[in-house]
């Protein structure tokens, strides 16, 4: 899966505005998955989960792409 961070540098520390996730594997379809091929180049678009923010002036937008999330993906025990 892949996980995009939509990210307020600026305070003291960075600060998580939002975030989306995606499963490549499912670009066609929710419930049919398709193998992606080594190599070949994918376009990748999702939506982000909505939120009301106001960036204050001086800071940065910054969008961090992540292959795994690890405070939402479910792991074997």
């Amino acid at each position: 899966n892949l996980t995009a961070l939509l990210v307020d540098y600026g305070g003291a520390k960075p600060e998580i505005v939002t975030r989306g996730w995606m499963d490549p594997q499912n670009l066609n379809s929710i419930k049919d998955s398709t193998a992606l091929q080594p190599g070949k180049d994918y376009t990748f678009t999702w939506d982000m989960q909505p939120d009301d923010y106001v960036f204050k002036a001086g800071h940065q937008i910054g969008v961090v792409l992540l292959a795994s999330d690890y405070d939402y993906t479910i792991r074997p025990k």
